[in-house]
């Protein structure tokens, strides 16, 4: 365990599904289904895997991110995947995460979305860190 940014983080380079529960045979782990507003009021859901869903907002291409509206009247931040540095399995390494995937194209302002994601804080405001681009499904484009 350690702190990046002043969040709380386990530095693991793999997992060995060997020393997995057997009560856990498929060992990816399942995200919980959340509101928005559940997201960022409430319990602390930092660091949890959410699924969240609504209509796209405020794209943002050069920084790679956008906000998803669910109705609940909180707007929540996706940002895009990372790169970890090459060479490099330390999130304490001061380039970790700097980059953002150049093969990941927000979804288009206006579309219907399901996003998975790790929470985390970015500037004191709940974040949605996708993992890869496949963390954004389209469920519907945007109406002309």
């Amino acid at each position: 365990m350690t702190t990046v940014d002043d969040e709380r983080a386990v530095i693991a380079t793999a997992i060995d599904p060997a020393q997995t529960s057997s009560a856990l045979p498929d060992a990816d782990p399942h995200p919980l289904a959340m509101s928005n507003k559940g997201i960022t009021t409430g319990l602390d859901t930092t660091g949890m895997l959410v699924k969240t869903w609504g209509k796209v907002e405020d794209v943002d291409e050069e920084l790679q991110s956008f906000k998803v509206d669910d109705g609940s009247g909180v707007h929540l931040m996706c940002v895009a995947p990372r790169l970890k540095p090459s060479g490099s399995s330390n999130p304490t390494d001061v380039e970790w995460g700097v980059s953002a995937d150049p093969d990941f194209v927000p979804p288009a302002d206006q579309s219907i979305v399901t996003v998975t994601g790790i929470i985390s804080l970015e500037s004191g405001e709940k974040v949605l860190r996708l993992r890869t681009a496949d963390d954004v499904v389209l469920i519907q484009e945007p109406t002309p």
